[in-house]
């Protein structure tokens, strides 16, 4: 059963994750969302000093009650 603590466990574990396969310091930019393409989605692309493409893409889209989370590329 998905709870708050599993979910921030799992999270924080796959930054970590991300981070150790990656090179040098992390940049984050805020760019459009490409799963829920609605004006209040957006994603966090974290991008390493070497590779051209993304490390890591997290999705969020804000909705009245709930918040949608996708994690990429997991």
């Amino acid at each position: 059963m998905p709870n708050k603590m599993r979910f921030y466990r799992f999270f924080k574990y796959m930054l970590s994750c991300a981070h150790q396969n990656s090179t040098g310091s992390w940049t984050v930019n805020i760019e459009p969302s490409f799963c829920f393409r609605t004006p209040e989605a957006f994603c966090f692309a974290f991008y390493d000093q070497t590779h051209q493409y993304s490390r890591l893409n997290i999705e969020i889209q804000e909705m009245k009650k709930e918040i949608r989370i996708v994690t990429m590329p997991f």
